[in-house]
């Protein structure tokens, strides 16, 4: 739910500010621009909007993208960290069950779903009009493999009983990441919705002023922690916990994603980020806060 630099001359210090994120201030309307829909939503008005580029946004306000495809290209992942998230799956012995917390236009359920054909998705979204945007304009498919609540995302992991191999948390605000979805007690009850060999991934932002403290919980929920910074979009981090002590074989990694990415004809290199972007986390900052129910700052910007 982020998004990209325009190339226009008047856009660079926009394309600064949106590198790999969309929650910064990215102006949705630009001449040429059309938009096809609007409504209330539980952050405001919620807009979207076809881009002159041929890019479809999804927005709220005036001012913000919170997700992004080419419309009839499902495949063509707009944001690099989509890109990167859609590779986690090369991480994992099997993916039979995934939990997505954070729906926005469907992008990562809708990829998993057209090439994981035995996967089942579970996906959270607190807003319902992102939700019915997701399926109306963002080529959200209509599926037995797809379960889609709409609700909170931590009020719906705390009242869950089912296990996931893999749980993607990508729930924003308008801005931020809402507090009681970054507290070590929340990361705790995700963790614990794991299968063996399970891990959790999180699209995270380094220029939030909370970022060395959402590592630093994270740290504390995860025997072993990566993270992964796409090559040109420093603010982005996508971030992979395993509950235990994990060796990874990166050169296995990406040769199953070379095979996925040869099979599933993708615009993209599936593998780039991981080859030039992955690294172990292997050092804690003492001084960074541990994210608490009740005493947490917002985390984001």
């Amino acid at each position: 739910m982020r998004a990209i630099a325009r190339r226009r001359a008047t856009s660079f210090v926009l394309a600064l500010a949106v590198l790999g994120a969309g929650l910064f201030g990215a102006r949705v309307l630009w001449a040429g621009d059309r938009v096809v829909f609007e409504a209330p939503s539980v952050f405001g008005k919620v807009r979207v909007v076809d881009r002159a580029d041929g890019v479809r946004v999804l927005g709220f306000g005036d001012d913000l993208e919170q997700s992004a495809m080419v419309p009839g290209k499902p495949d063509a992942l707009v944001y690099e960290y989509t890109r990167t998230i859609a590779a986690m799956p090369a991480f994992l012995g099997k993916l039979r069950r995934v939990l997505v917390v954070g729906v926005g236009g469907g992008t990562l359920p809708g990829f998993l779903l057209r090439h994981f054909p035995n996967v089942k998705v579970d996906a959270v979204d607190i807003d319902p009009a992102v939700v019915d945007i997701a399926h109306r304009f963002f080529e959200l498919p209509k599926s037995k493999r797809l379960r889609v609540e709409v609700g909170d995302g931590r009020w719906y992991v705390e009242k869950s009983r089912a296990r996931y191999d893999l749980i993607i948390l990508d729930a924003y605000g308008a801005e931020s990441v809402p507090p009681h979805l970054a507290t070590i007690e929340f990361l705790h009850s995700v963790r614990r919705h794991l299968t063996p060999g399970g891990g959790i991934v999180a699209n995270l932002h380094h220029n939030s002023g909370n970022f060395q403290a959402m590592l630093r919980t994270f740290q504390e929920i995860a025997g072993s922690l990566w993270v992964v910074t796409p090559p040109g979009t420093p603010m982005t981090r996508v971030v992979l916990a395993f509950p235990h002590k994990t060796v990874i074989d990166k050169e296995k990694i990406l040769q199953r994603l070379g095979r996925w990415h040869k099979a599933w004809s993708l615009p993209f290199d599936l593998a780039h980020n991981v080859r030039e972007g992955l690294a172990e986390v292997t050092t804690r900052d003492e001084k960074a806060e541990i994210l608490r129910d009740g005493v947490s700052r917002p985390a984001g910007p």
